[in-house]
């Protein structure tokens, strides 16, 4: 059997029942944080533009346009979305995908889940077919892939996005095969644009992607089920010869699950995940020494190459720019002693003390023999006026992976802070409940029509 029909069998014989109560539960916290950070996002300047472009379609009103009080067509629906989610850089993110695998997954099924009037339950099994379906394709192509300069959140979250769809669907071996193979063309996203809109318009396209090739594959719409592994297919023309590995996936799938194990990472902060641990590390040491910014002379910050590759910004001009520099959030750290929404705002980068703390920041990378074994630890060293030198290091950030996981207070309390400016207390507490119960939801549109704004 072909990749994709190995995968399209997975996904058509996955069952709820199969799923442990752990990975229902991180699914769902995943879906909680992905529907906060999409009404936070919904007020960038990304998703105005993405939101005006598809009202001006007049696409059939279908499905909810979260934040916007209007509706659209799924496709159309999951674009917005998936750029709204992902336009803050707030949303969850997995290790083995090196990216975001909610944010292209839930916007599509919640899109076609309100036409379909599918139930929480429906959602919730189609959401685990496509993160599973993202994971097992990543472990084949990561890291090789990423450092190639893709985008793993689009360029694999289009088959995840696919995969959930066709579920949703209860498409058949052969239909779910065809979607997957159809997605292998959608496929796209360079990481030279991130720090600019298009990051979050990846996200949009392939939420839209694996949604379209979804219903096409239902209309009977064909593709060459040897699109992954065939000579000019995904594997060859995305990583090259080499560079991925090819093997027997119906094993693997859920064997362990990916959702428990490595788990997913639930951002604390709103900005790139890979500058995290040094926020922390930052916060770990000016709280714990009671530090001023007057005390400090220097800071310097050291992450792995591959991080500091997209981080070391210390240059910034836009909002979107500083949400990739590890000197402007670590600056952020040590002055506010947090890092939140409201500072990537023009008006917060111009912030004199932000300002002058950001000029003592230096970005350096991690020697090799620090790197750790995954490859996400911080070192943070502080000079102070007083001539202490200060160090700690973060292995990993909190709130990634099950063995750092935020409480569900913590999930809570962020989802609030998400949704403020656009719902009422009593709105967020029901939403609250719809997610927490999700399996017992009778119409996904129950959810999504609280989210409209």
């Amino acid at each position: 059997m072909n990749i994709s029909e190995q995968l399209a069998a997975c996904i058509t014989n996955l069952s709820l029942e199969q799923v442990p109560p752990d990975v229902g539960h991180t699914a769902k916290n995943s879906i909680l944080d992905c529907l906060g950070v999409a009404v936070a996002g919904a007020a960038e300047p990304a998703s105005e533009i993405a939101s005006e472009y598809v009202r001006g379609l007049g696409s059939r009103p279908e499905a909810t346009i979260i934040a916007k009080n209007f509706k659209a067509a799924p496709t159309e629906a999951a674009f917005v979305n998936a750029t709204m989610a992902h336009a803050l850089d707030f949303d969850d993110s997995t290790d083995t995908l090196g990216g975001h695998p909610t944010v292209v997954i839930l916007p599509a099924i919640s899109a076609l889940g309100q036409k379909l009037q599918s139930s929480g339950r429906q959602v919730l099994e189609a959401y685990i077919a496509g993160f599973e379906t993202e994971a097992l394709l990543a472990k084949m192509v990561n890291f090789e892939h990423y450092d190639k300069g893709w985008h793993p959140t689009a360029t694999l979250g289009v088959f995840g996005s696919a995969a959930a769809c066709a579920k949703l669907l209860q498409l058949d071996g052969a239909k779910t095969t065809m979607a997957l193979c159809i997605a292998v063309s959608m496929a796209c996203g360079v990481k030279e644009n991130f720090g600019t809109m298009t990051k979050p318009l990846h996200t949009g396209i392939s939420s839209r992607n694996g949604l379209t090739a979804a219903m096409l594959a239902d209309k009977g719409f064909t593709a060459k089920t040897s699109a992954f592994e065939g000579k000019k297919g995904f594997f060859e023309v995305y990583n090259g010869a080499g560079n991925y590995r090819v093997e027997n996936l119906e094993p693997n799938f859920g064997n362990p699950w990916d959702l428990a194990q490595p788990g997913v990472a639930i951002k604390q902060y709103p900005c790139c995940g890979s500058t995290h641990p040094a926020i922390d590390a930052v916060l770990h040491l000016v709280i714990q020494n009671e530090l001023s910014p007057h005390d400090i002379e220097q800071v310097q910050v050291a992450t792995h190459p591959r991080r500091l590759a997209h981080t070391n910004r210390p240059l910034i001009q836009t909002s979107l720019e500083a949400k990739f520099s590890v000197q402007y959030v670590t600056a952020v750290a040590a002055v506010n002693r947090w890092v939140g929404l409201d500072d990537f705002s023009d008006e917060a980068l111009k912030r004199e003390a932000v300002r002058k703390m950001f000029n003592k920041v230096t970005a350096v990378p991690l020697p090799q023999d620090k790197w750790g074994p995954e490859h996400f630890a911080a070192e943070v060293d502080i000079i102070c006026k007083d001539g202490r030198r200060l160090h700690r290091r973060v292995e990993k950030a909190k709130g990634r992976g099950p063995r750092f996981a935020l409480s569900a207070a913590e999930l809570e309390r962020k989802f609030a802070d998400c949704v403020k400016k656009e719902l009422s207390n009593e709105t967020v507490q029901h939403c609250l409940s719809m997610i927490r119960g999700l399996e017992n939801l009778q119409d996904i549109n129950a959810l999504m029509d609280c989210l409209a704004g």
